[in-house]
């Protein structure tokens, strides 16, 4: 999809962006999925910046800046978590026992996600940059994103009012857009309101069908970015 591409820079931050998205998912403990989550916000912010479109300079700069804000509170909570420990193996939160630095780990996943009202970095960022460069910036950000969330605060009734006000508010949003990419933005961001939701139910159907649409969404987000 990609190999007609002639910027090298653009092949070398897309790899660093896919690489970074894999030590996320499969990262053993907090700092592989800090540094996993730091090094895809610089690949997805480089990707942006590197389009040279005419808004693109100033939506990369928007991008990186909201997602650097997110993954800062994810690892300032962690840090607090942790307490001066050695980094521990992921387990998830509970409702019971969560504090400030549990619900500041929250709040940074969720700029990441770009959950409503913190989305408008995401949109932006879609349309003034290429087509795979798109779809780094609305799959594999908000994606890793939600899958910190998941993996953490599966039953936290919070994600359930946030995914599902993300979900109906980015859902009326596209309908009022008028450019495909930043349709297919916001059609992400709806999902990924959905999926968020799913997590926040905490039972087994809802966190396998939640899994189950994000995967779905990764797919036809691929589609459709091919036919751009």
């Amino acid at each position: 999809y990609g190999v007609h591409e002639q910027s090298k820079r653009l092949h070398l931050v897309m790899g660093m962006a896919v690489a970074s998205a894999y030590a996320v998912i499969l990262a053993p403990d907090y700092t592989i999925l800090v540094a996993g989550l730091g090094v895809l916000t610089a690949a997805t912010s480089l990707h942006i910046w590197f389009a040279e479109r005419p808004g693109s300079h100033r939506a990369g700069f928007q991008y990186g800046v909201m997602n650097m804000a997110g993954w800062l509170a994810i690892w300032v909570g962690f840090a607090l978590h942790a307490g001066g420990q050695e980094p521990s193996a992921l387990s998830p939160f509970s409702t019971a026992s969560a504090g400030f630095p549990e619900y500041l780990i929250l709040g940074g996943a969720s700029i990441c996600t770009g959950l409503v009202p913190l989305h408008t970095w995401l949109t932006s960022g879609v349309q003034e940059t290429t087509p795979r460069g798109g779809l780094a910036a609305v799959l594999l950000g908000p994606l890793c994103g939600v899958y910190v969330l998941g993996r953490l605060y599966a039953g936290f009734p919070e994600l359930v009012i946030l995914g599902l006000f993300t979900a109906l508010i980015a859902a009326c949003f596209s309908l009022m857009a008028n450019d495909i990419r930043r349709v297919a933005a916001y059609v992400a961001v709806s999902q990924v309101g959905v999926v968020a939701a799913g997590f926040g139910y905490g039972n087994g159907m809802a966190v396998n069908g939640a899994a189950c649409l994000g995967f779905v969404h990764a797919l036809q987000m691929c589609v459709l970015f091919m036919c751009m």
